[in-house]
C-alpha cells in the first residue's frame, strides 16, 4: 500500500519555481498591456526580483581576443 501512495506523488509533480516565475512574468506583462486585468508595475518588479533570487545572473568575465597585425608589405 505504501508504494501506491508514493507513485501518486511522483505522478503529480509541481512545476519548477523558475518556470513558474517565467510564466507569471509573461502573464503580468500581457496583463499590463490589456485593460481586462489590473496588474501594476510593482507586481512585475516583485516577480522579476523573485526570478533573480531563484536564478541569479552570474557575471561572466570579459573575453579578450588578441588578433595578429597583418605583416607589412
Amino acid at each position: 500500500m505504501a508504494a501506491k501512495n508514493t507513485l501518486k506523488y511522483k505522478r503529480n509533480r509541481l512545476r519548477p519555481l523558475l518556470d513558474l516565475a517565467n510564466v507569471l512574468i509573461d502573464y503580468c506583462l500581457d496583463a499590463i498591456t490589456k485593460s481586462g486585468f489590473k496588474a501594476s508595475l510593482a507586481d512585475l518588479i516583485t516577480l522579476i526580483r523573485m526570478r533573480l533570487d531563484l536564478d541569479p545572473i552570474d557575471p561572466a568575465p570579459p573575453t579578450i581576443v588578441w588578433g595578429d597585425d597583418p605583416a607589412p608589405g
